[in-house]
């Protein structure tokens, strides 16, 4: 009887050893897996941190000259020198797409449905663009996509099928927002514009930059630290009394990450009550 719950116990501390080694296993894997990603993710942020900043025009002239393959942030208003229009659209824009559709039947089955189709897209844009007093060709730095206009040409009921029709897209003649760019032979390469933010400071505290601080890879460190300490504890439970605390310990473990995640992990004495 004796030999019978003695294996028993042992059966029992086996399985609880494998599951929490599974355990720890598992959090290794993912904090490796975050780990990488944090370190593309700290590459990304770190060339927008470097990057000279430049906050008007005079800056910026300034920068041309001076540097050479060397990263930029410059806050400005992008602007269109020559603006577009389309037959039948009021307004000027930077950028026009136009979505050349034919009203078509299809069949599916006994089903008979109608739509839209587009069968051909034109794009008319601006020749030339500016930006911090300097001009270059358009599409050297980026005006935001193309947004529904709303505009739909010609404008009439009853379509039948065969109809067609332009759907139109339009940018802004101009946007203000922040370049990140480099400077290679008095030219700007690699553009990249963000119309979402209209100030370098704006930008880079969107950025979140504490993330690395306190980065998921962190906790779960600290997270690999007390998986160890349980199991080293449950381990010794296990062979001096011949007992499985693990569903006691809950409140433990529960109180152990609470403090991890708050930061304020501390050595303590928890009292354990056993169920």
């Amino acid at each position: 009887m004796k030999l019978t719950s003695k294996i028993s116990r042992i059966a029992i501390c086996i399985s609880v050893l494998a599951i929490i080694l599974s355990l720890i296993s598992a959090i290794g894997i993912l904090s490796n897996i975050i780990h990488n990603r944090n370190q593309n993710r700290s590459y990304d942020l770190s060339k927008y941190i470097s990057a000279v900043k430049i906050h008007n025009e005079k800056e910026f002239a300034a920068a041309l000259s001076k540097y050479n393959d060397v990263d930029i942030l410059a806050e400005g208003t992008l602007e269109a020198v020559d603006t577009v229009t389309y037959n039948g659209v009021p307004g000027v824009y930077s950028q026009i797409k136009v979505d050349n559709q034919t009203y078509n039947r299809h069949y599916s089955g006994s089903i008979i449905s109608y739509s839209w189709d587009t069968t051909s897209t034109e794009f008319i844009h601006s020749k030339e663009i500016r930006f911090l007093g300097q001009i270059y060709p358009y599409g050297t730095i980026p005006f935001s996509e193309p947004k529904d206009n709303g505009a739909v040409y010609p404008n009439v009921n009853g379509w039948f099928c065969g109809d067609t029709r332009h759907e139109i897209y339009t940018s802004p003649t101009n946007e203000k927002g922040v370049l990140y760019a480099t400077i290679k032979n008095k030219k700007i390469i690699d553009t990249e514009f963000f119309t979402d933010h209209s100030s370098i400071d704006d930008f880079l505290n969107s950025l979140n930059l504490s993330f690395i601080k306190n980065s998921p890879f962190i906790l779960i460190d600290k997270g690999l630290l007390v998986c160890v300490f349980i199991f080293i504890w449950i381990f010794g439970e296990c062979v001096n009394n011949g007992t499985c605390p693990f569903f006691a310990h809950f409140i433990f473990i529960k109180r152990c990450f609470e403090q991890i995640n708050s930061g304020a992990f501390q050595k303590e004495t928890h009292l354990i009550y056993w169920f």
